[in-house]
């Protein structure tokens, strides 16, 4: 048999506006087969009158002996998803329901569940933003600027939830009414004009579809980039990276077989690439090389770093987001892989620059930790960190880096 499926617009629990819907679509020729998320499925058949009524709770929470009674008044089991959909081809035929106060205890009972649904979410989602507030002493810091972008989504996803909560609501103000008891004794109402209703609900999901869409463009355009596989990364031209190339020509011609894997001995291990990324807050490109002398054979822990370099080039959205990123690298660097070294603070490290708002500088006396001299200038909302391990005193080299700033 042909179908149509076709879109419904209400709340699950506005009962009255559906039922009348289910009515109209009979009046049309369509007759609800199933229901689904967010459409329903009728089958095509010659228009005709159709009682519909719905029950809120699923069938196999209805007794057979209450579903003996219904069929014995003409009523036809059609649907069953959380809700209960049964109709009659009599217009006159006796409601399912005539006493109010076992109506809305069942009615109570359904919007109990969604409301807990809802509240569930929003409870986590009330936690979250709280705890985003405050400061932990963890690696994992809330409310930091490395965490801006999950934040940003998070609260774009909460909002979308809002806007749902709310319209759910108000799209069905008597239902919560009746929730309340403000309604104890007025009558069941059925077959509600709800084309009023209807379009508020267009409306909703228009605006929860405009909102995730947006969120997905967002996304989209902001997320690029990643890192560049070997051949990519020696071919990378960018004007605001110092090359290691350049910084330390000597160093990168002795090894340059050994970093593009012409020489593949395994007398040492390179690791080079360009890392490029542009999130919510920043523009962000990464080049990093390492050159290590080791034991292929496992037969020794020797283990001899040649050279180490990182350069990171940021340019943030701000300047206050660009300077609270740096504090925040400045006291993780500093402690990183040694619990017993003391957090450094921008002022602790700060060296003599003209050219830049921020200089800062320190080295640890362990080569293998990810550089052992750290270099943090800042001008504005552009930021450069190094983290080098080789022959050289960054201090010294401060003008070339510098000069990317400019």
């Amino acid at each position: 048999m042909k179908t149509v499926t076709k879109i419904y617009y209400f709340s699950p629990d506005q009962f009255n506006y559906f039922e009348s819907w289910l009515g109209d679509m009979a009046r049309q020729g369509l007759f609800l087969k199933e229901q689904k998320a967010f459409t329903c499925v009728f089958e095509v058949g010659e228009p005709a009158e159709r009682k519909y009524r719905v029950i809120p709770e699923d069938i196999t929470s209805i007794s057979r002996e209450e579903r003996s009674m219904y069929e014995e008044a003409g009523w036809t089991y059609v649907y069953s998803k959380g809700l209960s959909v049964f109709c009659n081809e009599d217009p006159e035929a006796t409601e399912l329901f005539t006493d109010v106060e076992s109506w809305r205890a069942r009615t109570r009972k359904y919007r109990t569940g969604r409301i807990s649904g809802f509240s569930i979410l929003f409870t986590l989602w009330t936690i979250y933003i709280t705890l985003s507030a405050l400061k932990t002493d963890n690696d994992w810091k809330l409310n930091s600027a490395h965490d801006l972008d999950i934040e940003v989504l998070v609260l774009i996803t909460a909002v979308i939830c809002v806007v749902a909560l709310i319209t759910h609501l108000v799209c069905d103000i008597k239902g919560i009414r009746d929730f309340l008891g403000a309604t104890k004794n007025s009558a069941i109402e059925h077959d509600a004009p709800y084309r009023k209703v209807m379009n508020r609900g267009r409306l909703s999901y228009a605006t929860i579809i405009i909102m995730l869409a947006t969120v997905v463009v967002f996304a989209y355009y902001s997320w690029d980039g990643g890192v560049l596989d070997l051949k990519d990364s020696l071919a990378y031209e960018d004007p605001n990276l110092v090359r290691y190339c350049e910084f330390d020509e000597n160093t990168w011609n002795t090894y340059y077989d050994q970093i593009t894997g012409k020489d593949d001995t395994g007398e040492y291990s390179c690791d080079y690439f360009i890392n490029t990324e542009r999130t919510l807050i920043r523009k962000w490109t990464h080049e990093s090389l390492s050159i290590d002398a080791w034991d292929p054979d496992g037969e020794s822990e020797d283990y001899r770093i040649i050279a180490y370099y990182s350069m990171e080039y940021s340019e943030f959205n701000d300047s206050n987001t660009a300077e609270k990123f740096m504090e925040e690298d400045i006291a993780y660097d500093s402690t990183w892989n040694n619990d017993s070294a003391k957090e450094k603070k921008p002022e602790d490290i700060r060296i003599d620059h003209a050219d830049v708002d921020y200089a800062g500088y320190f080295s640890t006396k362990d080569p293998r930790i990810g550089g052992n001299q750290t270099l943090y200038l800042r001008k504005g909302k552009k930021l450069i960190e190094v983290y080098y391990t080789g022959d050289k005193d960054l201090r010294s080299e401060v003008d070339e880096f510098a000069a990317k700033l400019q």
